[in-house]
């Protein structure tokens, strides 16, 4: 890893300087991040030669894709290089940017750019599983916290929603109850009668009261005893 580490710092030693935004150089230690107007050439072919005559926009917007790149995937200069999601997504996504702006220029430039960047980084970025085209290149740390962010307001959301439907479930249920209780008709005490007035209170499921069953008795030696109502 030290080899090609050093191999390609020998390819580009070569530090290009503008005057536009910064890049940050070192970030070990945020309070002593130095950041200057510099760009590290981390490939062969790189930037967009003054030899192809662009329009000023189109070097303009080929520079903003590292630019942007980088600040995407917050990488520093001092990171480059390495074996790390960060260095390989940072790549692809400056490529995927480049090309594009490129073509609107040299359409051969942008597919050497290409062919190149590929050539250089594929396997060793393919080796860790972050090669070109790579889903998960599609996660920078700004996206990562915006969708955390997105699905927990959205779990809350859910949340809220699903304790309110169930508090007006519950008050309609109880609605419910209390409309049926209200049409059941009760006696008054005029058509339940005293309390003390056996002759009203009937036996559970029975309109009248019982009739006995039982009339006479017998008893051996002496005559039928009759104690029904005449």
């Amino acid at each position: 890893m030290l080899k090609l580490q050093l191999f390609l710092m020998m390819m580009i030693i070569i530090v290009m300087i503008d005057g536009s935004n910064s890049i940050i150089v070192h970030g070990d230690n945020q309070n002593q991040t130095i950041s200057y107007n510099v760009r590290y050439p981390y490939k062969v072919i790189y930037g967009l030669p003054n030899s192809l005559k662009c329009q000023q926009s189109i070097y303009e917007r080929f520079d903003e894709c590292e630019k942007t790149s980088h600040k995407d995937w917050e990488i520093t200069i001092d990171e480059y290089f390495y074996e790390t999601k960060k260095f390989c997504c940072f790549i692809w996504d400056a490529m995927n940017c480049e090309i594009d702006v490129a073509k609107q220029c040299n359409h051969d430039y942008s597919i050497e750019l290409e062919l190149n960047t590929k050539q250089t980084y594929q396997t060793l970025c393919n080796h860790i599983g972050y090669g070109h085209g790579n889903w998960k290149c599609w996660w920078t740390e700004q996206r990562t916290i915006i969708i955390s962010r997105v699905v927990g307001a959205a779990l809350v959301l859910l949340t809220i929603f699903c304790i309110g439907y169930g508090l007006y479930k519950y008050v309609q249920s109880n609605n419910q109850v209390i409309k049926k209780i209200k049409r059941i008709r009760f006696k008054n005490i005029k058509e339940i009668g005293s309390p003390t007035d056996f002759r009203h209170h009937f036996h559970a499921g029975l309109d009248k009261p019982p009739k006995a069953e039982l009339s006479m008795l017998y008893f051996p030696g002496l005559a039928y005893l009759d104690f029904s109502k005449k």
